[in-house]
């Protein structure tokens, strides 16, 4: 389980954003093991995410703030993702364990935009809905009995339609790198 407190930072304030996971092996041997995780996050944000106060220092229809923003939005992101995930990781007598993984999640988000333009308000709506897939791999690097290093990236394809094609890199990638304490 996770949960987000509802603390401010630099303008960004979550809002009832939480999350729950269930993980278990299917598959375990001394070569290999297979384990699926079921997830989901539920919640919000509210940013100044379309005029933050770093676009309304410039002048508005300037190459730093080309909507024209005279004051900070008050937009509402809601998260809304479920999934689930198999992973292949491999047992070995090294103290390196690599692991690959590919995730499935449904996706149902939405931005309320609320800005205040030069031309006027503007309050809009944007939805996104639909299925995407990570790929992901990683190793981990066991120091101990009791702590481990970790290194892992991943992959998220996004094909993203928009009524005027401004970039062609939607696609995600993440690198982490974790120190964990085994109890």
């Amino acid at each position: 389980m996770s949960w987000t407190p509802p603390v401010q930072i630099n303008g960004s304030k979550p809002e009832h954003l939480w999350g729950a996971a269930l993980s278990s092996p299917l598959i375990s041997n001394d070569k290999f093991a297979i384990g699926l995780r079921v997830f989901l996050l539920r919640g919000g944000v509210s940013a100044s995410v379309t005029c933050s106060a770093e676009t309304t220092k410039f002048t508005p229809y300037t190459p730093d703030n080309i909507v024209g923003c005279v004051g900070n939005s008050n937009d509402k992101l809601q998260m809304d993702h479920e999934g689930v995930e198999v992973i292949l990781s491999f047992n070995n007598s090294s103290v390196l364990l690599p692991w690959i993984s590919l995730a499935s999640s449904n996706l149902d988000n939405s931005v309320a935009i609320d800005a205040p333009l030069k031309a006027g308000r503007e309050r809009a709506t944007i939805y996104s809905k639909g299925a995407i897939q990570t790929l992901s791999a990683g190793l981990t690097y066991n120091i101990s009995d009791t702590s481990s290093f970790n290194l892992s990236s991943s992959y998220t394809p996004l094909h993203i339609q928009r009524p005027n094609e401004l970039s062609n890199s939607d696609d995600f990638w993440n690198i982490r790198v974790g120190f964990t304490i085994h109890y």
